[in-house]
């Protein structure tokens, strides 16, 4: 059966409105969360139940993010855009350790 209406719809906050998604990873075990990118630097977390993210990163540069991972075993959130790798604990978004080559 073919259906035509919206199953679920992810609301960006009002700081994020007038930003372009950049990069969506979805969390490989469970697929109930995914991430996503903005073009100024931020994270959202979002549980695929719910319309409004768990918790929001902030990355200090404001740059496009790249890329985001879901390292399954130790529950990290890996983060990049052009300047720095930032690790996030999966759980409660807290900075892990971030890797920032010399420019």
């Amino acid at each position: 059966m073919l259906q035509k209406t919206k199953a679920h719809e992810l609301i960006l906050p009002a700081s994020c409105q007038d930003q372009e998604i950049t990069s969506i990873k979805f969390e490989p075990s469970q697929a109930l969360q995914v991430a996503v990118g903005t073009a100024k630097g931020k994270v959202l977390l979002y549980d695929m139940r719910y319309p409004v993210p768990i918790y929001t990163l902030v990355h200090h540069y404001k740059m496009p993010i790249q890329t985001i991972q879901f390292h399954t075993a130790s529950k990290k959130i890996i983060t990049c855009d052009r300047k720095i790798i930032k690790i996030y604990n999966h759980v409660d978004g807290s900075l892990f350790t971030n890797i920032e080559p010399k420019s």
